[in-house]
């Protein structure tokens, strides 16, 4: 995970001494020495972990004839026009030769986890870009006098200056996750929990010029599906699951994989130790002698010994979120830690340092797997009523799919609104949504627009979200401070885009989702995994509720002792601990919003005393 910071002022002289101060303290953080490049109306910092074994002689930074180019990440070519560049340059090189020939357009022939950005003089314009599923970071803070790039907002911070905490926060944003159960708070791409500081969306390609700032989207789903028999998509699937675990890791690496017992973790943990050649692949695994609703131990074992990859136990009885506060404060200034399980993460991540571990790949992402998830017009354009209310009562994604997408398709209003009304009751839509609204927007036009795509599409931009960001990106830097890299293979945009062209009945089929995903590994893993369905996983709610409700709450009302949230008028008087009291009363449907309150509360304190320093 590399680090790139940006200072572009077309029109005015950029002080070099705050920024080369900031850079230090980001390398600081990284444990690398700063390298920033100063030129004329940009400076640039990007740095790599020190960690960091692919890409030794990557250069991040070049300038030539009047076009700077800057990377965070990695490149990997896939068009025809570009194959061949990556085995003989290095990847800024790589794009500046793509920029050369095809402009802007060459995001179109590059894959991998990337943020870019590139200055053309000549053209007096700016570009900064990130790879399709969103996995390296990139936040903007749009000044005056010119525009500022980092992949965190605590640099950005700096650049900001106000009287008050509360004109540095998005309230409205802050409002909505401490009350909301969906992720209708991050349907806007671009917004954060900073009023000042923007989101660069994946996909999509910021330009800016002395006019001001446009964002484009350079990528989206394809609308065309896979049509071919089972035995066809099998094969290909299982060529694109191994390619997309391959290119992780190289022979050099020692690897690991956080492996649960469920499905995803450890389909790449099997895959991962048959492609890996010379690679030493083992796995970690948690494993509770006191929270039976967690342990996994028998699948895990199960995967020991029939896949023959060696396994790292650590007992996770004691790993509940709170046993310590470091990490969740560390990662507080970017804004609320959404990621509860991020002190459990950390002691794996140790565990994997301390063992010789320097890549660690995770099965984070699977869930985009699941045919249930990716396309609600199918299942209710095929009368799936029962799956579809199935999906709502469990998953928050699709409470948020029905109410955006299909309340906006007109074609369906004679069956959508009686159906949110008398399945879905915790539900509201927009008041503008009628019957009349439904009549004025079914057009002859309307009639050819292909729903299925839209549906698909807007599944891919809701999952692909802000609070995606925040919890991947928590997860991965706490990783770099332990010493390893840690890897997404499930969010590959190869198998990402495959996954989402498949027809509905190769993702969904007698009850089985994962149909097409189940059939690719059902020889690399044994029975008891592959055959398992979601009733069968691991809930780790209990050992939240063991540190909440009698480990922590010392800890807990310290840390809302000066509730932030009360004084500024998000909560009432009192308003956290009537929070803490109802969790207590009713700990199951509570814990999220209780959650939600305490990571709330770590970041204001976090805003707080940076900005008194």
């Amino acid at each position: 995970m590399s680090q790139l910071f940006a200072n572009v002022k077309p029109d005015s002289s950029i002080d070099k001494s705050k920024f080369e101060k900031i850079s230090k303290q980001i390398s600081n953080n990284w444990g690398s020495d700063p390298q920033y490049s100063h030129f004329n109306k940009i400076s640039i910092l990007n740095t790599r972990h020190k960690t960091s074994v692919v890409n030794k002689s990557y250069h991040d930074v070049i300038e030539d004839n009047g076009v700077i180019i800057s990377i965070s990440g990695r490149i990997q070519a896939v068009s025809d026009s570009a194959i061949g560049l990556e085995d003989t340059t290095s990847a800024p090189r790589l794009v500046l030769e793509l920029y050369t020939r095809s402009g802007i357009d060459l995001l179109e022939k590059i894959r991998g986890d990337f943020a870019i950005l590139i200055l053309d003089t000549n053209e007096s314009k700016l570009y900064c870009a990130r790879d399709r599923t969103g996995i390296q970071p990139l936040y903007y803070h749009e000044m005056d006098s010119g525009i500022l790039f980092a992949s965190q907002t605590w640099p950005l911070l700096e650049y900001i200056s106000h009287e008050s905490i509360t004109e540095y926060i998005n309230k409205d944003m802050a409002l909505q996750y401490l009350s909301s159960f969906t992720t209708d708070v991050f349907a806007n791409k671009t917004d954060t929990f900073y009023n000042d500081i923007s989101r660069l969306p994946p996909g999509h390609y910021l330009e800016y010029s002395v006019s001001g700032c446009t964002i484009h989207r350079y990528w989206q789903l394809d609308e065309k599906s896979e049509i071919q028999s089972t035995t066809q998509l099998t094969t290909k699937l299982e060529r694109i699951l191994s390619n997309s675990i391959y290119s992780e890791f190289s022979t050099e690496d020692n690897v690991g994989v956080m492996m649960s017992g469920g499905l995803d973790s450890t389909a790449v943990a099997s895959i991962a130790n048959e492609v890996s050649e010379s690679a030493n692949v083992e796995a970690i695994s948690l494993v509770f002698d006191y929270t039976d609703e967690s342990d996994e131990r028998e699948k895990i074992l199960s995967v020991n010994s029939e896949c023959n990859i060696p396994i790292h136990g650590l007992f996770g009885d004691q790993m509940w979120a709170l046993k310590s506060t470091k990490p969740y404060i560390r990662e507080s200034i970017e804004g609320p830690c959404m990621d509860m399980n991020l002190y459990s993460s950390t002691k794996l991540f140790k565990y994997c340092n301390d063992i010789g571990r320097n890549i660690v790949l995770t099965g984070y992402g699977g869930n985009m797997i699941d045919g249930s998830r990716l396309s609600y017009f199918d299942l209710l354009s095929e009368n799936r009523i029962r799956k579809l209310i199935s999906d709502i009562v469990e998953d928050d994604l699709a409470t948020h799919s029905i109410i955006l997408w299909y309340l906006l398709l007109p074609i369906l209003s004679n069956r959508i609104i009686p159906f949110i009304t008398n399945n879905d009751p915790h539900s509201t839509s927009p008041k503008w949504v009628n019957e009349n609204w439904f009549s004025s927007c079914t057009t002859k036009t309307q009639e050819k627009t292909n729903f299925n795509h839209i549906s698909k599409q807007h599944t891919y931009d809701t999952y692909f979200n802000y609070h995606f960001d925040m919890v991947m990106n928590s997860t991965r830097r706490e990783a770099y401070r332990h010493g390893v890299a840690l890897r997404y293979p499930l969010l590959d945009s190869r198998l990402i885009e495959f996954i989402f062209k498949l027809p509905l009945r190769q993702q969904f089929r007698a009850g089985d989702d994962k149909y097409l995903f189940r059939k690719v590994v059902k020889n690399h893993l044994p029975k008891t995994i592959h055959s398992q369905v979601r009733e069968d996983t691991a809930a780790f709610d209990p050992l939240a509720h063991r540190g909440f409700t009698n480990k922590e709450e010392s800890k807990i009302m310290d840390i809302c002792d000066d509730c932030l949230l009360e004084q500024i008028g998000i909560f009432v008087n009192g308003g956290f601990d009537m929070l803490y009291t109802q969790y207590k009363q009713e700990p199951r449907s509570m814990l999220v919003p209780l959650w939600r309150g305490i990571s709330t509360e770590l970041w204001l304190t976090q805003l707080s005393n940076q900005i008194k320093t």
